[in-house]
């Protein structure tokens, strides 16, 4: 069996996990189990049935987390056997960061906030923290390593910067604040703060798994009975690698981008101007000879 396009793992956890908060925020509110509309994500498991579906969405959500961890991992192992810069070591710890945030997810199922207040808290700062730190540190690995554009690596990142920023202000909220805060006006002020910056950072985390797709539409899985053969594999075929050094000398000549899909393709320049045209034709040239 052999799967060549790998591109709907991050879309499913995304879509999967951001569908359940939904899901969960609204039956909270319709079920009456909740004082406000501002909720903590941890309330909208508190009570049956949203307990239930709150551990599913959890689980599922830590399982294909884990998954995509893998593979992000062997896309670097295979990424980094083309360049001098490979630190084995360092991915190894990136992978280990990222399935401990998911075991972190996974005891956060488990132990409901209003039943197990500690574990619940304890696996909570795992699972963010550990989830803000890896995206991190993924988003600078894959300036060098990803097939995605400039613009893709920075939002990768600048949407890894937020998530931490947000994250640790929710947990300077729940922590130190609540500690100093003497009047009600401010514990309110303060948690209200905290839930904000704690949804934000939940969809932080699944922005970020949502900008792998680009980048797992370039992986491919192939089933082995063998145990120790790689599953996971990067599809470049000719034609994509042909593509790709066209694209180097189209850029290099100074062809335009609307003029450079016919020159990948087909070879001719029928969306070209006369000089771009003639361009064409010299690097045609260069490729005859």
């Amino acid at each position: 069996m052999e799967v060549q396009d790998l591109r709907f793992l991050p879309i499913s956890m995304a879509i999967w996990t951001f569908f359940g908060f939904m899901v969960l925020y609204v039956l909270t509110i319709v079920n009456g189990h909740a004082e406000s509309y501002f909720l903590y994500i941890s309330e909208t498991g508190d009570y049956f049935p949203e307990s239930v579906i709150f551990l599913v969405v959890f689980v599922v959500s830590a399982v294909l987390d884990a998954i995509l961890s893998y593979c992000m991992y062997r896309y670097y192992a295979m990424k980094s056997s083309e360049s001098e810069h490979c630190y084995p070591h360092l991915q190894c710890t990136i992978l280990g960061l990222g399935w401990i945030a998911c075991v972190g997810t996974v005891i956060v199922a488990l132990f409901p906030a209003l039943t197990h207040p500690v574990p619940h808290r304890i696996a909570a700062a795992i699972s963010f923290l550990g989830s803000a730190i890896h995206n991190t540190c993924q988003a600078i690995f894959l300036y060098k390593l990803s097939f995605n554009s400039r613009f893709m690596c920075h939002l990768r990142l600048s949407i890894s910067i937020i998530t931490v920023l947000c994250l640790t202000t929710f947990f300077l909220s729940c922590s130190i604040w609540w500690q100093i805060c003497s009047g009600s006006l401010c514990l309110d002020i303060s948690g209200k703060i905290a839930i904000v910056t704690e949804w934000i950072g939940a969809v932080g985390i699944l922005a970020y798994k949502l900008t792998h797709y680009t980048d797992f539409q370039h992986l491919a899985f192939k089933w082995h009975c063998n145990c120790r053969e790689n599953w996971l594999f990067l599809r470049n075929t000719q034609q994509e690698i042909q593509n790709n050094s066209d694209l180097q000398v189209a850029r290099k000549n100074g062809i335009s981008q609307k003029c450079m899909s016919p020159l990948f393709y087909t070879k001719t320049g029928q969306h070209c101007s006369e000089e771009e045209g003639q361009t064409i034709k010299n690097v045609l040239e260069g490729y005859s000879s």
